[in-house]
């Protein structure tokens, strides 16, 4: 029989690890691993180091070694539940890492393991939601199976409600968000997606009054800004749109989603063009940020 690791010196590694201690945690795994080197406990507690030293410091190679010890400690672990935990932290690794198709491979063999697993179904869910080529249907019925084993899953119901604006189910999608915000009125994350579903579903007003309300300090926040803005420039308040937008890329000038998103921006407004001559000029300025944030003159 495999031995384990005294569980009081996993506890003591566990908290040295959640307060940052990092060396003194390893030399606790280290000094288990020699007692219990099939310990899937100790196995799993190295791979959560690797994570956490990756995501503190970036040094090179700890993703992939979370990743292989918590795919090691799914294979020694005898207990279902535990393996298909593991299998979801390497996953989870995986997605980080880009590494899309292994994170779905993996959420997959966890979830035909254990089918009734919510997390590991609502992770699939997500996970197949960022491919380009996601299955819809697929992506759907993992999400109603969620709600099958908890009708409370808050995230379940807001990717369904995002599967429903992406494909152009507006009225579905405006229904589900509104009654996930009588629950939750102050869910930021909530308006911001409804606005969305307004915008997109030609009722940019509707969107900007959503918005509007929103304080100008979290209005600064990076989504916030691109729908607030985007809402704005639909309506015709051309200007104003151009200013939320210059007012977060001057308090955030490292903002990776800069150029994308004066890109989509300039996107909306040549449309705003084409349908009003008067939108020309502002379109005109949206080609200057845009080539400002490309590095141009």
């Amino acid at each position: 029989m495999d031995a384990k690791a005294d569980p009081e010196a996993l506890r003591a590694a566990s908290v040295f690890l959640d307060t940052g201690k990092y060396d003194e945690a390893q030399a606790i795994v280290v000094r288990a691993s020699e007692v219990a080197p099939r310990d899937p406990n100790v196995v799993a507690l190295r791979a959560e180091i690797d994570l956490a030293r990756w995501k503190r410091d970036r040094i090179s190679g700890k993703a992939q070694l979370a990743v292989d010890g918590f795919l090691r400690a799914a294979e020694l672990s005898g207990d279902p539940a535990s393996r298909a935990a593991y299998q979801r932290n390497a996953a989870v690794v995986m997605s980080e890492q880009g590494q899309t198709e292994q994170a779905v491979l993996t959420l997959r063999a966890a979830r035909k393991a254990v089918p009734e697993d919510l997390q590991t179904a609502l992770f699939l869910a997500q996970v197949l939601s960022s491919s380009s080529d996601a299955d819809h249907e697929e992506i759907r019925t993992l999400y109603e199976s969620v709600l099958v084993l908890d009708p409370e899953t808050y995230p379940a119901e807001v990717g369904l409600a995002m599967l429903d604006l992406q494909q152009g189910s507006f009225i579905a999608a405006r229904d589900r968000i509104a009654s996930l915000r009588d629950s939750r009125p102050n869910d930021r994350d909530l308006r911001l997606l409804h606005a969305r579903i307004e915008r997109l579903s030609g009722r940019p007003s509707v969107a900007v009054g959503l918005l509007s309300v929103v304080s100008q300090s979290d209005r600064v926040a990076a989504n916030m800004t691109f729908e607030y803005a985007a809402a704005l420039l639909t309506t015709g308040r051309w200007l104003d749109a151009e200013l939320a937008f210059d007012f977060h890329s001057a308090s955030n000038p490292e903002d990776p989603q800069l150029l994308d998103w004066a890109q989509a921006l300039h996107g909306l407004a040549i449309g705003e063009a084409r349908r009003n001559p008067e939108a020309q000029t502002s379109a005109d300025r949206w080609a200057g940020r845009v080539a400002r944030q490309r590095g141009g003159a």
